[in-house]
């Protein structure tokens, strides 16, 4: 996958919350990269590349894809991401979100779960609505948070077989999807754990990178996403509002408007 170049260091990008995503991380240090077949990509904070908000080159150099309309899709932690500047700076037009509580990666791939509901969402998929919708269009790319159960110790074969599932269901659902960008939960700067699902297994991270690597480029790894201090976390994976403001801003960087 190659990357375009960093968001301009001018503050073009606007966010919420008094100054939004564009200052949120400045001078934090956080930062992200890639671990897709395309190369790393440099962290935030050094001015990191993203795919586009738009557009994105194919795996092995072919022409680029398109997108109508982007789906951040996951448990609520990414909801989270969105609300928290994510769509204000990359535009509400063709980017939508939805991010039921508690969503697990075996959810997405029954077709028939309450994560699947765009209504009467109680209980424990609260917030399963699909918010912020894609003027005139369905999703052709998703982004795809995926949480287990059993974060660290879940085999890398399992993790792999409940990817796939719910790739077929989500081909299934959406019939001109183009693209799957796999993530995980915010990591733990570099060396530190800040408790609960901080620590991102490397079992994860291999069974991300199979996925994708079997894919034909129809998946892809996302930016890996990292805290600039444990101080950030509320409550792992979930953040406090400042810890929120500077994941969406690495989200931003990485999928910018072009």
């Amino acid at each position: 996958m190659t990357t375009a170049g960093a968001m301009s260091s001018s503050g073009q990008v606007s966010g919420a919350a008094g100054g939004g995503v564009a200052g949120a991380a400045a001078g934090s240090g956080a930062g992200f990269s890639s671990a897709g077949t395309g190369g790393a990509l440099a962290g935030a904070g050094a001015g990191g590349g993203g795919s586009g908000g738009d557009g994105v080159a194919g795996a092995a150099g072919s022409a680029a894809l398109t997108f109508a309309c982007s789906q951040l899709t996951g448990p609520n932690v990414a909801g989270e991401w969105f609300a928290a500047g994510f769509e204000d700076a990359v535009g509400s037009a063709k980017w939508q979100v939805k991010a039921p509580h508690h969503s697990f990666v075996e959810d997405w791939a029954n077709p028939n779960h309450d994560v699947w509901r765009d209504g009467a969402c109680q209980g424990t998929y609260v917030n399963c609505e699909t918010k912020s919708r894609c003027d005139n269009a369905m999703p052709d790319r998703v982004l795809f948070v995926t949480q287990q159960g059993d974060y660290l110790k879940t085999p890398q074969a399992t993790w792999e077989s409940l990817i796939k599932s719910a790739l077929t269901t989500f081909k299934a659902k959406y019939s001109g999807l183009k693209r799957v960008e796999l993530l995980t939960f915010v990591r733990a700067p570099s060396g530190q754990d800040c408790g609960g699902e901080t620590t991102i297994s490397p079992l994860l991270d291999a069974a991300q990178k199979a996925v994708a690597d079997a894919s034909d480029g129809f998946v892809t790894v996302g930016p890996h996403l990292t805290a600039s201090a444990c101080s950030t976390f509320s409550g792992p994976p979930h953040m406090t509002a400042q810890g929120n403001m500077e994941i969406a801003q690495q989200l931003a960087q990485y999928y910018k408007l072009p």
